[in-house]
């Protein structure tokens, strides 16, 4: 995300989220940018981790002689 506001910046613009109270020239405004890009890094690391526990989960109850 940060490389996408850079790549505006560097065309002269900023970058202002209309629905949320972002606006990249400010100080505020990137540190709330900063902030929700790392909550979405974040939560994809927790959805990431999750699925690999279920992979974990059913790979064992695979291996397991059944009754």
């Amino acid at each position: 995300m940060h490389k996408l506001v850079a790549m505006i910046e560097e065309e002269g613009a900023t970058l202002n989220v209309l629905n949320q109270v972002i606006d990249s020239s400010t100080s505020s405004g990137k540190l709330m940018f900063s902030m929700l890009g790392a909550f979405a890094e974040f939560e994809g690391d927790l959805i990431n981790d999750r699925v690999q526990e279920i992979r974990f989960i059913r790979f064992t109850k695979k291996k397991k002689p059944s009754n």
